[in-house]
């Protein structure tokens, strides 16, 4: 039989598109992340502005996770990518890395210290307590942040 190649252009895109995809939120995996900060740290490199990585993991989430099961977990999980995702520009790169972990990458900043107040924003909109199937959580979240070129010249240094 002749296949059609429409078939098989629209399955290669879904395939290209799940390996860079987190399942759960829609946002860039760990390798997707990887591909678009490539590109984000040679446009960086050439107009001498800052790249800047923040390294967010999530407080408190273990618990919620071990007392009130996975499919909660999931439901913060989503609602901090929403959070964070409202809070970003269009063009910055947010990626879940594993677990609790998100990763957020903004470039073009003039100064390094725009990063601190960038963190601060983030941990705002996602700390605090918040119902969860009707009970009651407390959320926070851990910043290390990176700067692009002072702290390294990869994503791997950063």
């Amino acid at each position: 039989t002749v296949l059609d190649m429409s078939v098989v252009r629209d399955l290669y895109q879904q395939l290209e598109k799940q390996a860079v995809t987190d399942a759960l939120t829609g946002l860039l995996n760990r390798r997707g992340l990887y591909q678009a900060v490539e590109s984000m740290l040679l446009r960086n490199e050439r107009a001498d502005k800052y790249l800047v990585v923040l390294f967010m993991d999530l407080d408190g989430f273990k618990q919620i996770n071990d007392s009130l099961g996975h499919e909660a977990g999931d439901q913060v999980l989503l609602w901090v990518a929403e959070q964070f995702k409202d809070s970003m520009r269009p063009y910055d790169v947010l990626a879940r890395i594993g677990g609790d972990e998100f990763t957020v990458v903004i470039d073009g900043l003039d100064y390094p210290e725009q990063a601190a107040k960038i963190a601060e924003k983030l941990i705002e909109r996602v700390s605090g307590r918040r119902q969860v199937d009707g009970v009651e959580i407390t959320l926070g979240a851990s910043v290390g942040i990176a700067t692009f070129p002072d702290c390294g010249s990869n994503l791997d240094g950063l």
